[in-house]
């Protein structure tokens, strides 16, 4: 699978990259959404990975600007509301979130039910 991850931590988005490769899936890092979109026009991806929280475009103005995309997209976020994790699967259309700081466990997972089923890819961990 290849992956996009946008992140403005270096050090996270090493991490990430890192389990994520060590399970077999090509990652294209980006510091920042406006990075990331540029990274669209050169790559095709099956799945998205960004933080909610970025310098340049944020990941809610991102993931707004993907609405016609049929990439699945997982956000990230230090932030725990649950009134805006709902505003985000809802109206933005993500199929999973995850709290930072998360288990490397929970990522496989939620990457494995979205590839597993395609037409029910909410999921929240």
């Amino acid at each position: 699978m290849k992956i996009l991850l946008i992140d403005d931590d270096e050090y996270i988005r090493e991490l990430i990259s890192e389990l994520l490769e060590s399970k077999g899936h090509e990652v294209v890092q980006a510091a920042n959404g406006k990075i990331a979109l540029e990274s669209l026009v050169v790559y095709r991806f099956d799945l998205i990975i960004t933080d909610i929280m970025m310098p340049e475009i944020e990941g809610v103005e991102f993931i707004l600007r993907l609405r016609q995309s049929k990439i699945p997209v997982i956000s990230i976020s230090g932030m725990a509301k649950e009134d805006v994790i709902n505003e985000l699967i809802q109206s933005l259309g993500i199929k999973g979130f995850l709290k930072k700081p998360f288990n490397k466990d929970d990522l496989f997972q939620l990457i494995d039910h979205i590839q597993q089923k395609p037409e029910n890819r909410e999921y929240i961990r």
